[in-house]
């Protein structure tokens, strides 16, 4: 999309309030199609690292979620580190 940036400028000065591109004019616009071969072995190659930010953000959202559990309660002295450590135990059991 970056090499095809004057070819999409065009239609920002053409809307009111906003660009706008009509199918006819977005099918005139010329981009490389690589060959599938290369697609499927690009995917390939990143589908692992796909799914290693699929896990990190999934264990980054449940850390969160701990996190906001947690804090306030320590912080109040309604929960003391030692009853945490047995309340993380439970909650990932």
């Amino acid at each position: 999309m970056r090499a095809q940036a004057d070819a999409f400028d065009r239609f920002e000065a053409e809307g009111t309030v906003f660009g706008s591109i009509g199918k006819k004019d977005f099918h005139a616009i010329a981009c490389v199609v690589p060959p599938r071969g290369l697609v499927a072995e690009f995917e390939r190659r990143l589908a692992p690292l796909d799914g290693r930010i699929d896990i990190t953000d999934h264990e980054a959202r449940t850390l969160a979620a701990l996190r906001d559990a947690l804090l306030p309660k320590l912080i109040s002295g309604e929960l003391r580190v030692k009853d945490a450590k047995r309340f993380l135990a439970e909650a990932t059991a």
